[in-house]
């Protein structure tokens, strides 16, 4: 096994217990073990996400450590200096979510069917994969100015990171997002917990 694996499983191995998925996570781990980087598989987790919206917030774990295997891959002792960022784009995710889902209930007063919050945000999310999947930027920052001029919000600024060379890469600023937009809506968890 190699040190920089060592050294993160010694930090943060049990942070691999919150990716619910067990299969996703075997794999997760496989690769991981390989040297692999676990790109794949997190973007399998996400789509996972799209039919069981219980496992997005599993699908954001998995983002967060990879980027952290990848931090210790390249010899970085403080393996959680992105744990912020990361959790600052998948709220904006969470948040953009919220503004889609409500509101929309599926058809209109006069009867035509208009798709549901959830349904658009189905499609929108295999189209954001896709585009991460390919490495296509262009074709991901093209989707997520439409979604959020079409919802009347303000694009955060965090977007233009993954254009940079430092700072974040474009699939762990993608996956995260993709992964806030893909979550539970609250109501679906407070009545599952009564």
């Amino acid at each position: 096994m190699p040190p920089y694996l060592t050294r993160y499983l010694g930090k943060y191995g049990k942070a691999l217990s919150l990716l619910q998925h067990r299969d996703l996570r075997d794999e997760f781990l496989r690769a991981v073990l390989k040297g692999l980087d676990p790109k794949a598989i997190v973007l399998n987790y996400l789509r996972a996400s799209i039919e069981n919206s219980f496992h997005a917030l599993g699908a954001f774990h998995a983002v967060r450590e990879r980027k952290r295997i990848l931090e210790s891959r390249m010899g970085g002792k403080e393996m959680a200096n992105y744990d912020k960022l990361i959790s600052y784009i998948y709220y904006r995710g969470v948040d953009l979510r919220k503004v889609m889902v409500s509101g929309r209930e599926g058809s209109n007063a006069d009867g035509s069917y208009r798709a549901s919050g959830r349904k658009k945000i189905e499609g929108i999310a295999y189209r954001l994969i896709n585009a991460t999947k390919a490495g296509d930027k262009v074709a991901f920052m093209d989707t997520v100015f439409r979604v959020y001029m079409s919802a009347g919000q303000e694009i955060p600024s965090v977007f233009v990171e993954g254009f940079k060379e430092d700072g974040l890469d474009f699939e762990t600023i993608a996956s995260s997002f993709i992964a806030g937009l893909l979550g539970q809506e609250e109501t679906a968890k407070k009545e599952g917990v009564k």
